[in-house]
């Protein structure tokens, strides 16, 4: 099939080709890609080839790149990790006990390592900016709908949350540029009316003018780890070395972030992912999510003390799907409208242009620790609460002296001590 596509386009004339033409890109599973299964790590799912391509996979064939495998996922695309029952797991380029992140792991492994120049990620919660830190490329993800959605399988339903597909690459100027191409002309909106035809600003691109930058390297809810605040205030003395403005930015509301998350993501209690379950073995990276959507509402608070024992605090706090009324999803909405108005508040006090935080406090964890640590990555979750644009930029790897400097993190849950413990054994396994 790809080699068809390529053979077309070795055809055309040169001044009919366009600016990705003959680029091979990597496809994430949940992905269409016309003739192909979109399997979300499920056994149903295969065999069920996609009748179309999915929009952003049409827009890039137009501009000539050529789609050539895709890529594995975790079960669901849910999980921060890259693991399924049907594909296996995912490893990290660099360290096979640990996780490459996810869900689109698989396109942060394979351009880690070479196999692939650029990916189509999807990301509702983090899952093209948590791969592209801890494999070490670039990820970006649009505002929703700069990119169109359709075609892009989910096994979830939200209201409020904003998912949306993006490009991950080795090099940030190279996935700039095929960004770019993207946005030329008004191709989304030729296929998907709910896509603005707004082409790409060369002029901000380009500008030359010093930009003022908040910053923060940690947040109280779950600290950074020493490596994690090292590569901030590496970024942060880069930009200051090009002459921009560099300015601390004040510490938000993230527990009310994160319960926003949770309830809108699953507003129906998760009854639309079990349904997708059914009848399918469940990953252990998901053995969290079936232990708290296994609970009805109003037995919340009778299993409260046995979950805080198992998973700590902050998880039980926010993990049960407690909306039951469409007055309920009102109300969580208004809250979410709340919580965007004052960050943005905060954001045009100080003057800002853009954002320097992390993409989570610690480095990769091993395979059978990151389904606990997915209450901790309120950072990325907080882009798709606002709908703000967010990327991941490669900055330095974590050291045995970052792992030393541990020592004093402190750990008041269990999430927590899960943290300090990954920060600590990247080297030292």
């Amino acid at each position: 099939m790809s080699q068809a596509w390529a053979e077309a386009l070795d055809k055309l004339a040169p001044d009919e080709r366009r600016a990705l033409h003959g680029l091979p890109v990597s496809v994430k599973d949940c992905i269409m890609v016309k003739g192909l299964d979109c399997t979300l790590g499920l056994l149903k799912k295969v065999g069920q080839p996609a009748p179309v391509d999915a929009d952003v996979v049409t827009v890039l064939k137009e501009h000539g790149a050529v789609p050539f495998v895709k890529t594995n996922t975790s079960q669901l695309c849910i999980s921060p990790g890259c693991s399924n029952p049907l594909w296996g797991a995912a490893l990290h380029p660099l360290n096979a006990a640990r996780t490459p992140g996810g869900s689109s792991g698989g396109e942060g492994v394979l351009i880690s390592g070479g196999g692939s120049v650029l990916g189509i990620g999807s990301d509702i919660g983090g899952s093209i900016r948590l791969p592209a830190s801890w494999c070490g490329v670039v990820g970006i993800k649009p505002t929703a709908k700069r990119m169109s959605r359709r075609g892009l399988v989910s096994a979830v339903r939200p209201i409020g949350i904003f998912g949306t597909s993006g490009l991950m690459g080795k090099d940030g100027a190279f996935v700039a540029e095929a960004t770019k191409a993207l946005f030329s002309v008004a191709d989304f909106h030729a296929f998907d009316p709910e896509v603005p035809p707004l082409p790409w600003n060369d002029s901000v691109y380009l500008s030359k003018k010093a930009l003022r930058v908040g910053w923060f390297d940690s947040i109280s809810l779950f600290p950074s780890t020493p490596g994690v605040k090292r590569a901030v205030a590496q970024a942060v003395a880069a930009f200051e070395a090009l002459g921009h403005e560099v300015v601390a930015f004040p510490e938000q509301n993230w527990m009310e972030c994160l319960d926003i998350f949770v309830q809108l993501l699953f507003a129906d209690q998760g009854k639309f992912t079990d349904l997708l379950l059914d009848g399918e073995t469940v990953d252990e990276e998901l053995s969290w999510y079936k232990s708290f959507a296994a609970v009805p509402p109003n037995q919340t608070e009778d299993r409260c003390p046995e979950f805080q024992r198992q998973f700590g605090g902050v998880a039980v706090q926010h993990s049960f799907g407690t909306l039951s009324s469409c007055t309920d999803l009102w109300s969580k909405m208004i809250e979410r409208s709340v919580f965007v108005n004052t960050f943005y508040q905060n954001w045009k006090s100080n003057g800002l242009d853009l954002l320097l935080c992390p993409i989570c406090p610690s480095p990769a964890p091993m395979t059978e620790q990151v389904g606990m640590l997915s209450f901790s990555l309120v950072l990325t979750m907080m882009f798709n609460v606002m709908d703000y644009p967010a990327a991941a930029v490669p900055v330095t790897r974590q050291t045995q002296e970052d792992e030393l400097n541990i020592a004093n993190y402190s750990c008041t849950d269990k999430i927590h001590d899960l943290i300090k413990q990954v920060g600590f054994t990247w080297h030292f396994i």
